[in-house]
Parts: C-alpha cells; structure tokens; sequence
C-alpha cells in the first residue's frame, strides 16, 4: 500500500476516534469519504486505509472498543462495496516475526530500551509482557504482507496513544515519528490534526508535550 498524504490523513483521523472513545464515528467517516470516491474499486480502497488503521488499534486501544468500529463500518457499507481482503495471511509468530519485532524496537527506541524497561521498577510481569511478547506485536502491528511499512503505522501509534492523553508513551512516539523519517513540521501538522479530533470527541489531553520538547538525535 503506497501512503500518499489524504491516505496518511485517513488514518490518523480513523485512530484517533477510536482513541478518543468515538467508535461508532468510524462508519459516519467512512459514508462522508465515500462520497468522493466513485467506484466500487474506490471505495474498497478506503476501506482497505480503514481497516488497516482498525486493526492496528486493537493492539493499542483493545478488540471491544474496536469491534465497535468494525460494526459501525459494516453497517454502512453497500454489499458492492466490502471489500473481503485479508491483509495478515500468512503471518506467523515465528523467528522471522521475532526479528522484525528486535528491529522495530531498535529503530524507536535506539539504545532506551534497557532504561525504559527499567522503569518499570520490580514488577517482572509487566517487563516481560513488554519487553518479550512486544517483539511479536510491534510485527503484527507493522505486517502489509510487504515491506515494513513504519511511516504508517506511527501514524496510527501516535494518535492511538495521545488521544489516552498518555504523556510518556505519546512522547517515545514523537521521537519515534522522527526516526522513522517524518519531518517535525509534519508531526506538527499530524499533531494538530489529532488534537483538534481529541477536543471534537470531548478529550481533553492536557498532559500531551508537543514535538518541540522532543530533543534531536545526535
């Protein structure tokens, strides 16, 4: 899937109502979108940006929050239009998924990842279920079935996490916009965007730093 800037729109925007605790808006934005969209061929196109900025947010907002979108989505959907694809066939929890995982760790977070881990004090459970199992989910977070796709998937990481009004989380993944190539005036732009949909569902993220507090990578 090639990310051109209304599909990186797109997807932001789908994140970040189920973030903001808005699911059922997921289908209402997708009927308003299909109005431009004139073919079938077209429409199951934006369905396949949704659908992936869904099923990314499970793994970030949780499965009942985003079956709810899945639910609004079908629900306006004409028969004509579905699209029956399924994006992670062939995917498997195995050393290749392991590796991919290690890499998108080293990628984010560079050399942190002892300290972040380190944070978490003496409570093994939560570091193992981070730092073992994350490996396997950061891979079915970033899988097309093709090459990683990091751009789009922190594009769906930063709103998922900043619509929780999660201030430590939502900066790593300021920083981790940066390292995966977006440039700050574009994480400026995306960040706006994200807030201003935060406040239309009612969000207030007070504690959210903007990309200036983010330091430069030397």
């Amino acid at each position: 899937m090639e990310l051109t800037f209304v599909g990186a729109l797109l997807i932001k925007k789908t994140a970040a109502l189920i973030a903001s605790g808005k699911p059922t808006l997921v289908g209402p934005l997708y009927s308003y979108l299909a109005l431009e969209h004139k073919t079938p061929a077209a429409r199951q196109a934006l369905v396949r940006r949704m659908r992936e900025a869904m099923i990314k947010c499970i793994i970030l907002n949780g499965i009942p929050i985003v079956m709810e979108a899945f639910v609004s989505l079908a629900a306006v959907e004409r028969p004509e239009d579905r699209e029956h694809g399924f994006t992670r066939q062939g995917w498997q929890a195995d050393e290749k998924n392991h590796k991919r995982g290690l890499d998108v760790l080293n990628i984010l977070y560079k050399g942190e990842n002892d300290r972040i881990w380190g944070t978490f004090g003496a409570y093994r459970d939560i570091r193992k279920i981070h730092r073992y199992p994350s490996r396997i989910w950061l891979d079915l977070l970033i899988y097309l079935g093709c090459p990683p796709t990091y751009h789009m998937s922190e594009l769906v990481i930063l709103p998922a996490i900043m619509c929780q009004n999660l201030k430590m989380a939502t900066h790593w993944h300021l920083r981790g916009c940066l390292r995966v190539g977006i440039s700050r005036d574009e994480v400026e732009e995306i960040q706006s965007v994200i807030h201003a949909i935060a406040e239309a569902c009612g969000k207030n993220l007070n504690k959210i730093g903007s990309i200036s507090d983010v330091e430069d990578d030397h």
